[in-house]
């Protein structure tokens, strides 16, 4: 079955993206995800901090990461396989080069409680996501998306993986 799954899921991340675009993951460093930064560098993947400035090595090991997909697919392969269930992060699906999909992502990062303390929004994380996109009127859903065609995060019923997308400026499920 957790085989099946993981097809399923390789499958679904592929004919999202399709031909025309690139195939990303943000990645959650708190998530227990182990040696988070020594495997992106082991895979050669095209990665980046989404924390602005310059970072010490402990707060990048736990601060979410900016992960190409397309060119490494057995970094992909070993996301699915040890990741699906553990809500290590979301993957997203756009034709933004890299640099401008990370800036961004950076946007969303930084939000304020209604005493105007700092608090870090983890959207990366597929729980938050899946309660936070319907929440948001279209205005915020078309900010908040921006270049990205889909989002796709685990479900909490199953292992399988749900996209979200806009499409005339409303928010779709599947």
């Amino acid at each position: 079955m957790r085989e099946e799954t993981i097809a399923a899921n390789h499958e679904r991340l592929r004919a999202a993206a399709g031909d025309d675009s690139q195939l990303y993951a943000v990645l959650d460093g708190a998530a227990m995800i182990p040696d988070i930064v020594q495997r992106l560098r082991q895979y050669a993947i095209k990665s980046g901090c989404l924390l602005p400035g310059e970072v010490d090595s402990e707060l990048r090991r736990v601060a979410p990461h900016l992960a190409h997909l397309n060119e490494q697919p057995a970094f992909l392969e070993w996301l699915l396989k040890e990741g699906l269930g553990k809500h290590w992060g979301v993957f997203l699906v756009t034709p933004a080069a890299f640099q401008t999909l990370r800036q961004h992502l950076q946007t969303p990062l930084h939000v304020y409680s209604p005493d105007s303390e700092p608090l870090l929004f983890r959207f990366y994380d597929p729980r938050v996501l899946r309660a936070y996109l319907p929440t948001c009127e279209d205005q915020q859903l078309a900010q908040f998306f921006g270049p990205i065609s889909c989002f796709l995060a685990e479900r909490d019923d199953s292992m399988m993986l749900e996209i979200f997308e806009l499409r005339e400026g409303a928010l779709h499920r599947r």
